[in-house]
């Protein structure tokens, strides 16, 4: 018989010879307390988990709601700057032949009144001539208007009003909108010029600071924040923009451009977090919420508020049954 076996028999035996020498009180006493103690657990790890899962429906609740009022709320931004972008087009443009009259006035009075959302207009012709701007200004050297970005993709989508990401506005050499972020909304257009039909690109810019104070007035709690991207991933808003820009902040941006809306479990530099999407129907752009695996668990306060809960239960229990074993049987 080897060491380990002799010394499970000696304590087998031990245990054996004490358990004979109990009482019928002693007895019950140790069944009580250890049935309690097993109780008692599967009582905290079924509230734990209870409380958990509450918790954690009630925050992806909160943050649907939350995404749902940005999004109607960007949703409403926007349809006000298309309404801006129609206007111009069919109660200004379509009206004139622009060789002969020009739209500066119009312009000029449409800015002024949407100057709080619109950084700045630009009517470009198809040979990539500025034909009219809000505010007045010229084009910057160097500068190519039928290279950039929002003018290609109104001429090849003509019948779209496109989108764009936020870039630094340096095409107008003169005006203090220079190296401001601004957000490209454009659109192919038909014009009329010296009696002739001809086409060019309508821009907008939107302000910027417009569309994040949408974002940044909505209360969120420490773990939780939104971001906005187009359809292709790319981000538009993000709280933490400079971070991210500089790379010293990883978003998953790329992979949940391919989720559908809805909620969704995602690990990012090991930390678990929940990914809420919601899609804002014309534009195409994606509100993102994320909040991290932090926000799921119980706060400390909670957690000390249980934990104490569970031992006045269990030390009430065992000082009644010690009173009770301490009087007559």
């Amino acid at each position: 018989m080897s060491k380990l076996q002799l010394f499970y028999e000696k304590q087998k035996t031990r245990w054996r010879i004490y358990y004979k020498s109990l009482s019928l009180r002693q007895i019950i006493w140790i069944s009580f307390t250890c049935t309690a103690l097993i109780t008692t657990g599967f009582m905290g790890i079924s509230f734990y988990g209870r409380f958990s899962s509450q918790l954690q429906q009630t925050i992806q609740e909160e943050n649907e709601k939350l995404i749902e009022q940005v999004g109607n709320n960007c949703a409403s931004y926007l349809r006000n700057i298309m309404k801006v972008s129609d206007t111009i087009y069919y109660s200004v443009i379509r009206n004139i032949d622009i060789g002969q009259e020009s739209p500066a006035e119009s312009f000029r009075l449409l800015y002024e009144t949407n100057k709080e959302s619109i950084e700045s207009i630009a009517f470009v012709s198809s040979d990539g001539r500025l034909l009219e701007s809000a505010p007045a200004a010229n084009i910057s050297e160097n500068i190519h208007l039928r290279s950039q970005d929002w003018y290609v993709k109104a001429v090849k989508a003509k019948e779209n009003i496109h989108f764009g990401s936020p870039f630094v506005f340096n095409i107008f050499a003169t005006t203090d909108t220079e190296h401001t972020w601004s957000i490209p909304l454009s659109r192919y257009v038909k014009i009329t010029e010296n009696g002739r039909e001809t086409s060019g690109v309508l821009l907008i810019n939107l302000r910027y600071d417009g569309l994040s104070d949408i974002f940044s007035n909505v209360l969120l709690g420490s773990d939780t924040y939104l971001y906005l991207m187009d359809s292709q991933g790319e981000i538009v808003y993000h709280p933490f923009h400079q971070l991210v820009a500089s790379g010293y902040m990883e978003e998953s941006n790329e992979s949940v451009a391919l989720l559908r809306d809805g909620n969704h479990q995602e690990v990012l530099n090991k930390q678990p977090r929940e990914i809420t999407i919601k899609t804002i129907g014309y534009t195409g752009w994606r509100i993102v919420g994320v909040t991290t695996d932090e926000s799921f668990s119980l706060s400390s306060a909670k957690n000390s508020l249980f934990t104490v809960f569970l031992v006045l239960f269990l030390g009430n229990l065992m000082i009644y049954f010690d009173e009770w074993y301490q009087s007559d049987f």
